[in-house]
């Protein structure tokens, strides 16, 4: 819980909750004007191309509206997403760091190797499955819907953290990554506090 609380992305969140609404046009829409012209352009193609059935086959609503959920998916594991920027939207992130901090990585690694190493499969399927609610939006790299993956992957870097507290021995290690840990953390308090605000009044 508190590694939630501590999180990039709850800080920023509830600084500017007020300000975040989801409209009916941040939803994928399949009748859009933009995604049947988008279709429609590269059927064009190929036809030009003379692709025949088999462009009729790969280009359409079906394998376009897969090929765009898969996309919205794969970029919820986006490194860069997650780790270094986070949200293209400054209302959801500083774009100083991502969600998560980018310590809390190998811990997040062994808490879902702990997970399949006790047959707790369910746990681990359930968080990586969870982004499949980010591609109902047209938001790239959108966190609000990514929220139930991004405190999953918390969770599962607390349950890493809480067994290799529990081990005896690897004093230089845990001391290690506490003071990367604190050090991330200041650094982003610092940007939050006297950089963050400038940048949304510059939005």
């Amino acid at each position: 819980m508190w590694l939630n609380l501590i999180s990039p992305w709850f800080w920023v969140l509830s600084r500017n909750h007020r300000t975040i609404k989801l409209e009916k046009s941040d939803f994928y829409q399949l009748q859009s004007p933009q995604f049947i012209s988008q279709i429609n352009t590269f059927q064009g193609e190929a036809r030009q191309k003379g692709w025949g059935k088999w462009g009729k086959l790969t280009v359409n609503k079906a394998t376009w509206l897969f090929r765009d959920a898969l996309t919205q998916y794969l970029e919820s594991f986006d490194f860069h997403y997650l780790f270094i920027e986070g949200d293209l939207d400054l209302k959801k992130s500083t774009r100083s760091t991502g969600p998560i901090y980018l310590s809390l990585l190998p811990f997040i690694v062994y808490g879902f190797y702990l997970n399949f190493k006790k047959n707790h499969y369910f746990v681990s399927l359930g968080i990586l499955a969870s982004p499949v609610l980010g591609i109902f939006l047209k938001q790239h790299y959108e966190t609000l819907s990514r929220l139930p993956f991004i405190i999953g992957l918390t969770f599962m870097a607390a349950v890493g953290i809480v067994s290799l507290s529990c081990k005896k021995g690897y004093r230089s290690l845990k001391v290690t990554f506490i003071a990367i840990f604190i050090l991330e953390f200041l650094r982003f308090a610092h940007y939050y506090f006297l950089h963050y605000p400038i940048l949304l009044q510059v939005k």
